[in-house]
C-alpha cells in the first residue's frame, strides 16, 4: 500500500471546503479556509483503517503542491503540515513570510487571529 498512494488523485472539494483523497474507499482529508490568495489548511484527518500507511505524506505533499502552483500564500494551522514542513523545508517558500506562531503555542488560535503573529 505503500506506493499506492501516491498515483492517488488529490481532490479539492470546495463545497466541503477540503482536499481529498480516497484510498481502497476511505477517505482522508485536509480541512481548509481560503482568504484571497492566503489558505490556511486546519487540519488533517486519516481514516483509521489508513493509519499504518504513508497516505498522510501523499495528502500533504499533494495539497501543497497545489498549493503551489496556485500561487497561494500557506498559513499552516495544522501540527502535522507544520511538522512536514520542517521536515521538508523546500515548503518554506510558500508559507506566509509574516506566519509563525504566537509565544508560548504550538499552533495558532483556529477562532481568532490571536494565535496568529505577523511580523510588521
Amino acid at each position: 500500500m505503500k506506493n499506492d498512494s501516491l498515483n492517488t488523485s488529490l481532490v479539492r472539494n470546495e463545497q466541503k471546503k477540503r482536499f481529498e483523497m480516497e484510498v481502497e474507499g476511505r477517505m482522508s482529508y485536509i480541512e481548509y479556509r481560503q482568504f484571497g490568495k492566503q489558505i490556511i489548511l486546519d487540519h488533517t484527518e486519516v481514516d483509521p483503517e489508513l493509519k499504518n500507511t504513508d497516505i498522510h505524506l501523499t495528502l500533504i505533499e499533494k495539497t501543497l503542491e497545489w498549493v503551489e502552483a496556485n500561487s497561494f500564500l500557506l498559513l499552516p494551522f495544522c501540527p502535522l503540515i507544520q511538522s512536514y514542513i520542517h521536515t521538508f523545508p523546500k515548503w518554506k517558500k510558500i508559507v506566509d513570510h509574516r506566519f509563525k506562531c504566537a509565544p508560548g503555542r504550538t499552533e495558532p488560535s483556529k477562532d481568532s487571529e490571536e494565535g496568529i503573529v505577523f511580523d510588521h
